[in-house]
C-alpha cells in the first residue's frame, strides 16, 4: 500500500482511521511503499511552522515512517492528475511497488478511485474493506 502524506501526517499526530492504518503498518500487518519524493513531501510538510517540531523530532518521525516502509524509486511517471501534478508521485510509487491500494484523503487521487489495478480509498473505506 501506498499512504500519502496527509495520511501519514493525520495517523501521526490525531487518533482516528488513518491512526489506525498506521498501528497496522508498525505492527508489520501492512507495509507503506514510499520514495525519495513522498518523503521529502512528508518532510516538508511536517517542517512546516505550524508543527513546531525541533529538527531531532523531525528525523525522528522520518525515522518512524522508515520502520514500516519499503523506499522505491519508481521507473516511469505517470501525469494522471493535472489539477495537483505533484500527487502523481503516489501512483508511481504504487506502481512501482506493485501496491494494491493507495490511501489518501485527497480529493484529486480520490476522484480516480482506481488506475491500472490499485484501488484508492479513504482510510475509512480501506478499513471497512479489511474488517
Amino acid at each position: 500500500m501506498v499512504l500519502d502524506t496527509n495520511v501519514l501526517v493525520s495517523g501521526i499526530f490525531w487518533t482516528g482511521n488513518e491512526a489506525k492504518v498506521i498501528e497496522r503498518c508498525k505492527k508489520g500487518k501492512y507495509t507503506n511503499i514510499a520514495s525519495p519524493y513522498t518523503l521529502g513531501e512528508f518532510e516538508k510538510v511536517i517542517s512546516k511552522e505550524r508543527f513546531a517540531l525541533t529538527r531531532e523530532e523531525i528525523e525522528n518521525l522520518i525515522e518512524l515512517v522508515l520502520s514500516f516502509s519499503i523506499i522505491l524509486i519508481p521507473s516511469q511517471k505517470v501525469s494522471i492528475i493535472k489539477k495537483d501534478p505533484n500527487d502523481n508521485m503516489f501512483i508511481d510509487c504504487a506502481l512501482a511497488g506493485s501496491a494494491g491500494y493507495i490511501i489518501s484523503g485527497d480529493s484529486h487521487l480520490l476522484d480516480i478511485s482506481k488506475y491500472k489495478g490499485i484501488k484508492i480509498l479513504t482510510a475509512k473505506k480501506f478499513l471497512e474493506g479489511q474488517a
